[in-house]
């Protein structure tokens, strides 16, 4: 990838998990509950989607709260379907390539509660 572009990526994922950890924050729910939430939301990705999101939204308008929170959105989403994903009874690998799966780390039916909690978000 181009310095410019990797340049742009790590100032949006910087911008991205911001927002996501203020959202988090305002939750109220207790310290277990935002722990496993947060541990589904900061798996360590490039943030890829919400980036994208944000780079067409940069073509026809300045970025703004507005579509940064829309990005976020897109991003938890993405999370919540990562967890449902990889329930054992669908996906059969106990980690994914970088990180051990929601539904490994806390049982499946807690991990279901914490990735409809996404939804509140």
């Amino acid at each position: 990838m181009s310095k410019i572009f990797d340049a742009r990526l790590a100032d949006w994922k910087e911008q991205i998990d911001a927002e996501l950890k203020a959202i988090l924050d305002k939750l109220d729910y207790s310290d277990g509950f935002k722990e496993i939430l947060e541990y589904a939301l900061f798996p360590g990705g490039k943030r890829l989607r919400p980036v994208l999101m944000l780079e067409w939204h940069s073509i026809f308008s300045a970025p703004d709260e507005y579509a940064l929170r829309y990005a976020c959105g897109i991003e938890i989403l993405h999370s919540y379907s990562l967890i449902h994903d990889d329930m054992p009874c669908i996906f059969a690998e106990a980690n994914r390539p970088y990180i051990k799966s929601t539904a490994r780390v806390k049982h499946c039916s807690r991990a279901t509660r914490f990735s409809t909690s996404l939804t509140g978000c």
